[in-house]
């Protein structure tokens, strides 16, 4: 199984990494905005000094690094070691490998609990899926990133809760990979993984050994959690729990969690038809768009499964399956100001899980019943695909872009001269103060994430001090730098950035005594 994991993980990756070969292989990447501020933080993953994960628009960090050390590996295997082209190249290239493999591993261990035909169906699906929403497996912003993760939590959760305790450590590192990837996860993780973890202990089949690796990995996801509580007024846990406080009442209704939820079936990207109006009426959605009349019968079925004589891993994964659709809509309900896509990203995996729900029930079924679920199992797959023709490919390349992989997801700046002119601003400075107008905060990312490759010290305007750690300090004497000034064209325009104004300078202010 190991090897036939490890094939379609480079021939699914291949399918990903080959069409987009100029980006990895030629030319400089040079992080722009968001990417540009993930990378400082992986910077410091790359020295282990890193504890904290994604900065989010709210004011704190998202609980833990540990993607951040999944891409410095990736930039010390394939930019350091390989020569793949830029350390953003090699940080896409390790989440791409990432995301595939939680995939491809989900998708062998679902046919070995049921049958090998499921494989042909489940890989298609998935192919197309993919290509239908925003993220995985081509992106490494934060909010896309959680879906291959979530895969592995609720399918390996099922089966360690159907007897495969020796999974029990896959689940805690899905789990540690889910809390640490956004302060929400929390709410799934808990209550799934205690489900997974009390049918070992009640089962009593568990050998020390599991339980043993899977604390070890537990303490790794739990130390950096720790080394932040223990950093006084600086812990980011108290800005965490301070921000649910007070916004504790900002809830939104249920129609509208129950509407956010389905409208990941229909791949909608935006959610603007949800978020858009407090009058929202599930009524009317649901009438505007009957595929998801299916889409409930669906999860109706999924949750009635554990009451039938189905396999002891289908009812577990129906068990799973359902209670994630329940957290989903929950999680719906209490998230923070507008229900934005991105804030229920990880919705994906419940959707592609439950569209292979019914080829489950098929494969593992006796005829003739079996034949019923191939039928049902093909009515899903059209409305699927019905609904996937508005998704993210769709949007520009018409009905090829179910079958096209899509392009890498990434803002970047490719410039030698950018590089050469920076490292000759900064020549001989023992620090850089950077200052910028808030509307240029993207500009500067890209500015300062080069200056921290580089190893100067830097400081920024008051704000945005998330940008660095307590590392950084006034160093003097200082070149001083206007991100967006008058003088000399350095940044050229980012690629995969509409409508992105001119290209920015970068001014020196003045140089350092003594230069």
């Amino acid at each position: 199984m190991f090897s036939v994991a490890a094939v379609g993980v480079i021939v699914i990756t291949s399918i990903y990494v080959v069409p987009n070969a100029s980006f990895f292989f030629h030319g400089n990447q040079i992080e722009f905005a968001d990417f540009a501020s993930n990378a400082l933080q992986i910077t410091n993953a790359k020295h282990f000094a890193e504890i904290h994960g994604n900065h989010s628009r709210w004011g704190f960090y998202h609980p833990g690094p540990a993607l951040w050390y999944l891409y410095a590996t990736g930039e010390y295997l394939f930019h350091d070691w390989l020569g793949v082209s830029s350390p953003h190249a090699a940080h896409v290239l390790i989440g791409i490998v990432f995301q595939v493999t939680c995939a491809v591993v989900v998708v062998l261990y679902v046919a070995r609990k049921t049958s090998g035909i499921v494989v042909p169906i489940a890989i298609a699906l998935l192919f197309v899926h993919w290509n239908s929403m925003l993220g995985a497996p081509n992106s490494i912003w934060p909010p896309h990133v959680l879906y291959g993760p979530f895969l592995l939590l609720i399918t390996f959760g099922a089966g360690v809760a159907s007897g495969d305790v020796k999974l029990l450590p896959i689940v805690i590192f899905a789990g540690g990979m889910l809390v640490h990837g956004h302060v929400a996860q929390p709410l799934f993780v808990i209550p799934l993984g205690c489900l997974a973890l009390s049918s070992v202990i009640r089962g009593g089949e568990y050998k020390n050994a599991h339980l043993a690796i899977s604390a070890l990995i537990l303490a790794v996801f739990v130390l950096p959690i720790i080394v932040d509580a223990l950093r006084g007024s600086e812990r980011n846990i108290v800005t965490i729990f301070h921000h649910i406080k007070i916004h504790a009442g900002n809830h939104h209704t249920l129609p509208q969690g129950i509407g956010y939820f389905l409208s990941f079936f229909l791949y909608e990207n935006k959610q603007e038809i949800v978020q858009g109006s407090a009058t929202f009426s599930l009524t009317s959605y649901l009438w505007a768009h009957p595929t998801l009349w299916l889409v409930i019968v669906l999860i109706i079925a999924c949750a009635l499964t554990p009451l039938t004589r189905a396999s002891r891993f289908v009812k577990w994964y129906s068990a799973f399956v359902t209670i994630a659709v329940i957290l989903s809509v929950v999680w719906s309900t209490i998230q923070d100001g507008e229900m934005y896509g991105f804030n229920g990203n990880f919705i994906y995996a419940v959707v592609y899980l439950l569209y292979l729900f019914p080829w489950l029930l098929a494969a593992t079924a006796t005829s003739p019943i079996k034949y019923s679920y191939m039928l049902a199992g093909t009515l899903v797959a059209v409305a699927a695909l019905w609904n996937m023709r508005q998704g993210y490919m769709l949007s520009w390349k018409g009905l090829s872009g179910l079958f096209i992989p899509k392009p890498t997801f990434t803002i970047v700046v490719a410039s030698d001269q950018f590089d050469s002119q920076l490292k000759a601003m900064t020549e001989g400075a023992a620090g850089v103060y950077i200052t910028f107008k808030p509307e240029r905060q993207f500009e500067a990312f890209a500015v300062i994430n080069q200056i921290n490759h580089l190893g100067i010290p830097f400081r920024v305007r008051d704000g945005y001090t998330f940008l660095y750690g307590t590392k950084v300090k006034k160093h003097e004497p200082e070149v001083s730098m206007e991100v967006c000034g008058d003088s000399g064209p350095i940044l050229p325009h980012p690629h995969n950035l509409p409508g992105s104004t001119a290209p920015c300078h970068i001014t020196v202010t003045s140089m350092p005594t003594g230069h």
